[in-house]
């Protein structure tokens, strides 16, 4: 198909959902109607739910009014989303969770949750780039990366998850050119929970590879091999906790794996 080059911001007329959704949000205008089935829905959008549902057209755009303020369709470029939130959820704007200032520091300011369909909830979290049109979705299955390659400018997807950390997930922006925060310096060894013992990157990396531990044989190789690959170059530590499990953390020496 081709993408539709017009959307119409939505702002609802009862916030339901709580205070992190978005305020306002835009959807795709589509002046010929809404079909039944829209080819080449982009997969950072969710799925196409169906028509009048997360599209807007003449025919049902006074159905939308009943529900919200429906501004007139408005331009915008050709890598816009077709929902996107407006402006971020107020309580996400300076949220102080890791995972907000690491999206925040690469770029992704604009973060809300939003009715994307084809998802376990019907609204998700999404974290948008809001120059280069990249993506980050999380849900309860995991995060979802839609950045864009920086030497071709085309999209591509990676996902990590249900289990991660932040060490893992700084690697996708990374790698699609976005600056992300660096460890603040630290003297010693990060803080363990109780009964958890650091490991070696090498044994670290033989239990990743093996499998051997609860959360193992993650179906996704390159996850796994980026993992081993960081624990080698000292940028992350593991530890092993007490039911089994692998925990990471970034290395407050990252020029120092341990042994």
């Amino acid at each position: 198909m081709n993408p539709p080059t017009h959307r119409v911001a939505i702002h609802p007329h009862h916030q339901l959902t709580g205070p992190d959704t978005a305020v306002g949000y835009t959807l795709p205008y589509l002046p010929d109607g809404c079909p039944d089935d829209l080819e080449g829905w982009p997969a950072r959008d969710g799925q196409y739910p169906g028509p009048h549902q997360n599209t807007v057209c003449p025919t049902c755009l006074p159905t939308h009014r009943h529900h919200a303020d429906v501004c007139n369709p408005f331009p915008v470029p050709t890598p816009t989303p077709m929902i996107y939130a407006l402006e971020s959820a107020p309580q996400l704007a300076d949220g102080g969770h890791d995972l907000l200032h690491l999206l925040r520091a690469a770029g992704f300011t604009r973060l809300a949750w939003l009715p994307l369909a084809g998802y376990s909830d019907p609204y998700v979290f999404v974290a948008d780039h809001p120059t280069d049109h990249s993506r980050i979705i999380l849900d309860r299955h995991g995060l979802e990366f839609h950045p864009r390659d920086p030497a071709t400018g085309g999209p591509f997807h990676d996902v990590l998850g249900p289990r991660t950390d932040l060490a893992a997930v700084t690697t996708v922006p990374r790698s699609a050119g976005h600056t992300t925060p660096t460890p603040r310096p630290a003297t010693g060894l990060p803080p363990l929970p109780p009964g958890a013992r650091l490991l070696s990157a090498d044994d670290a990396a033989r239990l990743i590879i093996m499998g051997d531990h609860p959360a193992g044989q993650n179906p996704d190789l390159a996850y796994d091999l980026g993992l081993v690959d960081a624990l080698h170059r000292g940028a992350i530590l593991a530890a092993h906790l007490p039911d089994g499990n692998l925990a990471f953390t970034p290395n407050p020496h990252p020029h120092n794996p341990t042994p």
